[in-house]
């Protein structure tokens, strides 16, 4: 939900969506260190792989969904698409 609402309100989805890759990417640093910190295979290793996964995940998921469907223009907002020439908006509309 914050990703959304900051794309809603600043609308520069490349500037937040980028980032969030980046960052996203870099989690795989620290899941590919967990063998050579912990005892593999250990309850511990596997729930610490287990956690960063999930949290790249829905991290970069959230934003990643909100920066896709942004540029969706079914599902665009009437503030993006702004009005049709007689005033009514084009948003769910034939």
């Amino acid at each position: 939900m914050p990703a959304i609402l900051a794309i809603e309100r600043y609308r520069r989805r490349k500037a937040i969506g980028i980032p969030a890759l980046f960052a996203a990417q870099l989690l795989w640093v620290p899941i590919g260190a967990v063998p050579f910190l912990l005892d593999t295979p250990g309850a511990t290793a596997v729930a610490v792989v287990i956690g960063l996964m999930a949290v790249r995940g829905a991290g970069y998921g959230a934003v990643q969904g909100a920066v896709e469907a942004g540029k969706d223009p079914a599902i665009a907002t009437t503030h993006a698409l702004g009005s049709s020439p007689r005033g009514r908006s084009r948003v769910g509309r034939d």
